[in-house]
């Protein structure tokens, strides 16, 4: 409900969204934890909050991705960091991490790293785009179980890219 949401310990705005595919929401919460939502007739309500290393920093973007015939989340953090989690009846279990960060960031003073979108593309593979100027292709793996994502390629968006106070 409304006043779950205004209880919550973080006291934070949703800043990632994603539907599980079966009713419920994964959303972000705070900089170490994820929670999951389910609608009941007109309300929404939590199931569980879902730990993470708080090295990930808060989720700024999910998706709900396929992997080895199975579903899964992705999620992109502040840190440049990408999760990926199995679906799990009543939440989420971390499976694997990456770190996307641009080895060579678009120069600025205010050194961002925000993931801001995911997409899996038909053949399964995952982009990411990130504050920091790259767009990251992203193996996950061949199954679940063995769930090893690499950055297989990346690509600057633009190579005259700035940051700065506009």
């Amino acid at each position: 409900s409304l006043l779950d949401t205004a209880l919550l310990p973080s006291r934070e705005g949703v800043q990632a969204l994603a539907g599980l595919g079966d009713g419920r929401v994964v959303c972000s919460h705070d900089g170490g934890s994820l929670s999951v939502w389910t609608a009941v007739g007109d309300r929404i309500e939590r199931l569980s909050l879902v730990d993470h290393p708080g090295s990930l920093g808060m989720a700024t973007t999910a998706t709900l991705i396929t992997v080895g015939g199975k579903q899964a989340v992705a999620v992109g953090h502040e840190t440049g960091m990408i999760s990926v989690w199995r679906i799990e009846r009543w939440g989420l279990s971390l499976l694997a991490t990456l770190d996307v960060r641009s080895p060579h960031p678009v120069p600025s003073p205010y050194p961002l790293r925000h993931v801001r979108g995911l997409v899996q593309t038909p053949s399964g593979l995952l982009v990411s785009g990130s504050e920091d100027g790259d767009l990251a292709l992203i193996q996950l793996g061949p199954s679940l179980d063995v769930a090893r994502p690499e950055v297989v390629s990346r690509s600057r968006y633009s190579q005259t890219a700035k940051r700065g106070i506009n």
